[in-house]
């Protein structure tokens, strides 16, 4: 019998997550389960490196948390993957990052890939990230819809659709993309119509959705039995952290 294997999906924003949780339900097998949580405190969307300082120390301790209850691996539920490094260092299960795995199976996929993300301002973001994963000369570009996360929770979908097959057809045609990555978790379930749509353009190529594809290949890493190198992420010295109100840092060495 295959070893039960439990994936937690975790969310850096205190706002409503429930729908998360369906995009990736039909990827649970007998021998997996996915659940999610987010933070109790911090910002409703992540789409600056300010957001991202303010919700890292939660995502550790939600990392800690899930590693006490037993869950065999998480994820960081953004495309800006907040506390990755930090998390990876505070336990022993893998942790993973959308960005960082959708951006190495885009190269994989094609020899240039686009990120459509939510603002175009996020470009330089983008580009720091990706020469930070060795994967710059690969980025044809960084688009955005120009909608808040915010925005698109109240959205039927329609207007996002739009302006993602906008922007992934400029990636296209104008930057030179062969591989469109949806640049946002909270674009679930979009992958199939752009990529649709870009066919009946006459433009076969593949359309990356990062939450469904991150939580298949941790799902492959727990099969293989592999996880982050500790040489490459050791665990954090002993010392007291003190004004952290944050499960399994509280006054706690790490």
């Amino acid at each position: 019998m295959p070893k039960f294997k439990h994936i937690r999906l975790l969310s850096p924003v205190y706002s409503d997550i429930s729908y998360r949780l369906e995009d990736v339900k039909d990827l649970e097998r007998d021998d997996l389960k996915i659940s999610q949580t987010g933070i109790p405190t911090g910002v409703p969307s992540v789409e600056c490196d300010f957001d991202e300082a303010l919700c890292s120390p939660y995502i550790v301790g939600r990392a800690i948390e899930a590693e006490r209850e037993g869950v065999d691996a998480v994820i960081v539920d953004c495309m800006s993957d907040p506390g990755l490094a930090a998390a990876r260092e505070s336990v022993s299960i893998p942790v993973f990052g959308p960005r960082e795995t959708c951006m190495h199976l885009a190269a994989m996929l094609g020899h240039s890939f686009s990120f459509i993300g939510i603002q175009s301002r996020t470009r330089p973001r983008m580009e720091r990230h990706a020469k930070a994963n060795g994967l710059r000369q690969h980025l044809a570009s960084v688009r955005g819809v120009d909608l808040s996360v915010t925005d698109l929770l109240h959205d039927d979908g329609k207007k996002l659709h739009e302006r993602i097959i906008e922007e992934s057809f400029k990636a296209v045609t104008e930057d030179g993309a062969a591989v469109i990555l949806i640049g946002c978790t909270a674009f679930f379930g979009c992958e199939k119509i752009v990529g649709k749509a870009l066919l009946e353009m006459g433009y076969d190529i593949p359309v990356i959705n990062p939450i469904r594809t991150t939580v298949s290949y941790a799902a492959s890493m727990l099969d293989l039995g592999l996880s982050h190198s500790r040489k490459t992420y050791p665990f954090p010295p002993e010392k007291k952290r003190v004004g952290y109100d944050i499960p399994g840092v509280v006054n706690e060495t790490v």
